[in-house]
């Protein structure tokens, strides 16, 4: 038989022929084929007893915070936060990788900024997506700055920062599609800050699957003494 047959069937010793054991040639000897299942729906394929990613998969990544309602004017570089009490503050938390320790890229965010009565005044922040590679980053638990305080981000947190998505006070759309604050609801959508097509994140160091969020004040916001709702949404491509 020509080495550059195809897979074949081998027979057993007694003759018959052994139907659950295929063979190719490798170039120096035949060996056992390895065996390929998909794995629906995970764009995972089973090859050998391993698995093997073979393309990307395009999630729904969400994360909603809603704002302490207090009336005091932010100022550019405030912590927008979910409470007064610094002791309180948690970031958001996307669940961006599919797989713990994997990786991918993020190139938009999407935003609905809902106010719990009366006309938004329309805000300009920053979202800012941090690796949490270890209990400091970016803040310890417990010691974030509250809501309406600086945000102060050192430098070893400013080396896991993955992404910048800057939302601007004159891009909102209401929900009849015009360029006023006109109601309760608002929408934006953003490209990566940087200039960048995306913003590449690889959570190896950290062994988990999510980017930790916090918004920065990026003008003199007065909100009101109104309770405000961000829904954010990704645009995510996992690995």
């Amino acid at each position: 038989m020509a080495t550059s047959d195809p897979a074949f069937e081998v027979p057993t010793a007694t003759g018959t022929i052994q139907g659950t054991a295929q063979f190719q040639w490798n170039g120096t000897a035949w060996v056992a084929a390895q065996s390929s299942t998909q794995v629906a729906g995970a764009g995972l394929v089973v090859v050998g007893g391993g698995t093997l990613n073979v393309g990307g998969y395009t999630p729904s990544v969400r994360a909603t915070y809603t704002r302490a309602s207090d009336a005091t004017t932010y100022a550019i570089g405030d912590l927008i936060g979910n409470t007064t009490t610094a002791a309180n503050v948690v970031p958001m938390t996307f669940t961006v990788a599919r797989a713990a320790s994997s990786s991918g890229r993020i190139s938009g965010a999407r935003c609905v900024l809902t106010a719990a009565s009366g006309t938004i005044v329309l805000p300009a922040f920053d979202l800012l997506l941090f690796r949490p590679v270890d209990a400091n980053t970016p803040f310890t638990a417990g010691s974030y700055p509250a809501d309406n305080a600086a945000l102060v981000i050192s430098s070893a947190a400013y080396i896991e920062l993955s992404a910048i998505f800057s939302f601007s006070a004159t891009s909102w759309r209401n929900n009849a599609g015009g360029v006023t604050a006109a109601g309760a609801v608002v929408r934006q959508a953003v490209a990566e800050a940087s200039g960048r097509p995306y913003a590449p994140f690889n959570l190896v160091a950290t062994a988990g699957t999510t980017l930790l969020g916090l918004m920065q004040a990026q003008n003199a916001w007065a909100p009101g003494a109104v309770s405000q709702q961000f829904d954010f949404a990704l645009d995510v491509d996992q690995d």
